[in-house]
């Protein structure tokens, strides 16, 4: 089933009122040795996880990954996938944004946060809409995290990024847009934990188990 509605012609993507969101799944995973996103966690791929709280009403969803079986094994779940002209976070970056098209704003969203929840993601996208000007981020306790939401009229911007740096960049050069960062708290600490090592995956499927228990 596909659950998207990704390049749209002209202004139809603002028009729809639905946000884009940009999966950043695109990196080497060095540390962890081999394909982190790929690797299995309570019955699934991590990646997938993360995609369970995106796929949403307000959300066009498209997974940006040079990997192959990253953009099968997401496509097959239903999300739209892109393949970006190199390996930098500016690459993925313009990728999605050129493949989402224009639109109100832009979630960016990591491939390896399996905790995120969906109703964390809603929160997020009031809190944006309440305020479209303003760049919005899930945080724990005041200490800012992923995902992010930039507003549309910084696409530009957003493309013509270089090197491997993503839209924290923006904020880093312009101080007036950084002290206009909206937090939005997220539901458990846990939600921003992603997977870099076998150490982190085991403690974020230690966390998943428990908050299975607790329903």
């Amino acid at each position: 089933m596909d659950r998207t509605r990704v390049g749209e012609k002209g202004d139809a993507g603002e028009k729809c009122g639905r946000l884009g969101c940009v999966v950043m799944a695109n990196g080497e995973a060095r540390r962890f040795g081999r394909q982190k996103l790929l690797e299995p966690l309570h019955g699934k791929a991590v990646v997938l996880h993360a995609l369970d709280a995106l796929f949403s009403p307000a959300l066009d969803v498209v997974v940006v990954s040079r990997w192959p079986e990253v953009r099968r094994v997401c496509a097959e779940s239903g999300a739209a996938v892109a393949e970006p002209a190199g390996a930098l976070q500016s690459d993925t970056v313009r990728a999605g944004v050129r493949a989402l098209g224009p639109r109100a704003g832009y979630l960016f969203a990591q491939g390896d946060q399996p905790l995120l929840s969906a109703q964390s993601v809603d929160a997020l996208v009031r809190e944006f809409w309440a305020h479209p000007g303003c760049v919005t981020r899930l945080a724990w306790h005041g200490e800012a995290g992923s995902p992010v939401v930039f507003p549309g009229a910084l696409a530009s911007a957003l493309c013509a990024l270089s090197g491997d740096v993503g839209g924290g960049a923006l904020l880093r050069r312009d101080a007036e847009l950084a002290r206009g960062v909206r937090l939005v708290e997220a539901r458990r600490a846990a939600e921003l934990m992603d997977v870099d090592t076998p150490e982190d995956l085991a403690r974020v499927a230690g966390e998943l188990g428990r908050l299975a228990r607790s329903l």
